[in-house]
């Protein structure tokens, strides 16, 4: 497995962020999925997604195994022309998903198994789920509670693989700027979501 650096996550980060961003309850092109939410605190303040997403992709690596990569998306509207957005990267091993109950270290362990990813931008700021002084140490915890598999649809057409078609939990983090690593960590508490595949946008 090609290893991502830390500025393929942030390439990455602002894509999606382009791409939540440009949806609105007008131009969905896909199927919405059904209600779904996501919350949390930032630094306190109460935060609740209008648009989520979740897609679960098969992945391989020949030192940890098969494993599923599953993101979890959110993003509002913070103002004019002003959007914020939270992106989750879980990746489970293939021996725990049909179980994937359990916690998961939030770091910047790009696509290890049993680790968690969180990126989060505000405006024109982005944060991620980093130490300033270690890249591996966790500073957060993502929990699973419930699940369901079924088939995975792009676009409305199934593509003959499985995933989560509903995925919930709890998170709490402390997300380093990328503008200022030395400045104080931005604090996520109080973190849930309960998720269903595809794109979803709030009535």
């Amino acid at each position: 497995m090609k290893k991502n650096t830390y500025f393929a996550f942030i390439a990455i980060f602002v894509l999606g962020l382009f791409a939540l961003s440009a949806c609105s309850k007008d131009d969905v092109s896909e199927p919405l999925s059904g209600n779904a939410s996501f919350t949390m605190k930032v630094e306190g303040e109460s935060w609740h997604a209008s648009i989520t997403s979740m897609l679960t992709d098969e992945m391989s690596d020949g030192e940890q195994g098969d494993f599923r990569h599953v993101f979890l998306g959110g993003s509002r509207e913070a103002g004019k022309d002003n959007i914020e957005t939270i992106q989750m990267f879980v990746a489970i091993p293939s021996d725990k998903f049909r179980n994937p109950k359990g916690t998961y270290p939030i770091s910047l362990r790009t696509e290890t198994v049993n680790f968690a990813t969180a990126l989060f931008s505000r405006g024109s700021t982005a944060y991620v789920s980093r130490d300033p002084n270690d890249q591996e140490k966790s500073v957060g915890v993502l929990e699973i509670k419930d699940f369901e598999i079924g088939q995975q649809y792009v676009a409305g057409q199934p593509t003959g693989t499985e995933g989560y078609t509903r995925l919930s939990g709890t998170f709490h983090v402390a997300l380093m700027s990328t503008d200022d690593p030395d400045g104080p960590m931005l604090k996520i508490t109080d973190g849930k979501f309960d998720l269903s595949e595809g794109l979803n946008v709030e009535d």
